[in-house]
């Protein structure tokens, strides 16, 4: 069977590979780390993810006292709504923690929206990265 996965990574590369980042215990970004105007802006992963990497997972933790508030993360120039992860918050008051995986710039950077809101609070956790 070699011989088949052999041919297969001839033909079309070797598959992405996910590593897991292990135990974490607090979030590599927080509230004071983010611009919360509504507006795109630029996070850099440099410091905790390694060159050629081309996909992270995050867990994106927040809550607010505003119902339909949205957090939103792509990878770093694009503009495409469709290749964009959203995270609402539907209840007032309730922590929701998405998980979405982010494509990531050559410069291993990704983009984040978040709108402003009452008693905001936001993390932003690099779970894993795919080499």
């Amino acid at each position: 069977m070699q011989w088949l996965i052999d041919l297969i990574i001839e033909s079309i590369g070797v598959p992405p590979v996910f590593i897991d980042r292990g135990d974490y215990v607090l979030n590599d970004f927080e509230n004071g780390d983010f611009t919360i105007d509504g507006n795109w802006h630029e996070l850099d992963l440099s410091g905790i993810i390694p060159e050629g990497t081309s996909a992270v997972v995050i867990r994106c933790g927040f809550h607010c006292d505003f119902v339909s508030w949205m957090f939103k993360v792509r990878k770093a120039g694009t503009t495409s709504l469709l290749r964009t992860s959203v995270g609402i918050q539907n209840v007032a008051g309730v922590k929701n923690s998405p998980n979405p995986t982010i494509g990531v710039s050559s410069s291993r950077k990704i983009e984040y929206n978040f709108e402003p809101a009452a008693n905001l609070a936001v993390g932003i956790l690099v779970r894993g990265w795919f080499l």
